[in-house]
């Protein structure tokens, strides 16, 4: 890729060529051997290997589904009064209202679309689970 400054290449700007140096990160390193780890010493114990897909994502939304009802209910009371709160402060100070009711509108919005996010990661990561089992199953020629 030729970088542009002003219509000069950047190397005839320069006058030598550049040359990108990446360091490895021994941290990132390491992190990445340990969950590699953990994850193979998961998929060695059937009970926590197998998930079942969809039932379990299910199970899972319907046991946390009362505490995602009392979070949204509150939230919702809460941006609905910010909102209010917001409407009667823009008559006054416009820049303060206009702050407040787009918090509020962040609250009701992140309260609406928090619980769906964590069933789509969890759903995700099901069946990214169930597709690795397929691979090793496959591979190990596991019946």
């Amino acid at each position: 890729m030729i970088v542009r400054i002003n219509g000069v290449p950047l190397a005839t700007a320069i006058g030598s060529e550049q040359v990108v140096v990446v360091k490895p990160n021994p941290k990132l390193r390491q992190l990445a051997i340990t969950l590699w780890t953990f994850a193979g010493s998961l998929l060695t114990q059937p009970v926590l290997a197998s998930s079942g897909s969809m039932e379990s994502v299910l199970k899972l939304w319907g046991s946390f589904d009362p505490m995602f009802g009392t979070i949204q209910g509150l939230a919702l009371v809460i941006g609905t009064l910010g909102l209010l709160a917001g409407i009667v402060i823009v008559i006054f100070q416009r820049r303060i209202g206009r702050m407040t009711l787009m918090t509020a509108g962040g609250v009701i919005l992140g309260t609406a679309l928090v619980p769906s996010m964590v069933l789509l990661l969890y759903f995700l990561g099901a069946m990214l689970n169930d597709a690795v089992q397929a691979g090793i199953k496959s591979a190990f020629l596991i019946k």
